[in-house]
């Protein structure tokens, strides 16, 4: 059966007033400068009110940037929704991949969690699904990290660096484990900055440069 889409005004979308993130200044403008440039991307998310659940910060810039016309695709989440440009070609067309690195840019840069929100919204809903226990803890406390901050904590049976008894023991050569790390916003400028004055834009690259860095091989291993 066709999918009836309808238009709309963008001023029939309801804003969440418990949007858990708050935005940053450089990734609005980013996105006003998206927007402005290539149109509109990816799709927002809202719910059967048209309350809007993913895409405040995208219809906020969309509606002072002059968009004024919506169209609104119903569905129940078993379909995938695709928005399909047909102005663009991308085996063809610069403005294409510019796009897509704009998409990918401003998720990486506008996010700045409310750490009010997201305790008030953790006596509703499970937190633990979207985020390491420590993590969750770092940004309601406002800290980088919490004291004793045990990077396996929380990860799983990961298999490395836990013994038996579930209690953190040295790595063996060729053990592999994920690390997770919470950054305030002036210490994740120092390590961009970091990884630009090594060249390497691999995060776990860079990690590892700046570990040899600090524990020299011989000196870690013993080699």
């Amino acid at each position: 059966m066709p999918v009836q889409t309808r238009k709309a005004k963008i001023t029939d979308l309801r804003f969440d007033e418990r949007n858990a993130n708050r935005g940053t200044e450089r990734g609005m403008a980013m996105l006003d400068h998206s927007l402005r440039k290539f149109g509109a991307g990816r799709s927002v998310l809202a719910d059967k009110n048209l309350k809007l659940i993913a895409g405040n910060k995208t219809v906020e810039t969309a509606s002072q940037d002059g968009f004024d016309e919506i169209i609104v695709v119903p569905t129940d989440g078993r379909q995938l929704v695709v928005v399909q440009r047909t102005d663009l070609d991308m085996d063809a067309d610069p403005r294409a991949r510019e796009l897509a690195i704009a998409d990918n840019r401003v998720a990486e840069l506008n996010l700045d969690f409310d750490a009010d929100v997201l305790e008030e919204l953790g006596a509703e809903i499970d937190l633990d699904q979207f985020f390491f226990r420590n993590e969750l803890e770092a940004l309601i406390e406002g800290s980088d990290a919490p004291e004793n901050y045990d990077f396996l904590d929380g990860m799983g049976d990961t298999g490395a660096g836990k013994s038996a008894g579930g209690a953190s023991e040295a790595p063996k050569p060729g053990d592999r484990a994920p690390l997770a790390i919470v950054l305030s916003a002036e210490r994740l400028r120092r390590w961009i900055e970091y990884k630009q004055k090594v060249a390497q834009r691999d995060d776990t690259k860079a990690f590892n440069l700046m570990l040899d860095a600090v524990f020299p091989k011989s000196e870690a291993t013993g080699n």
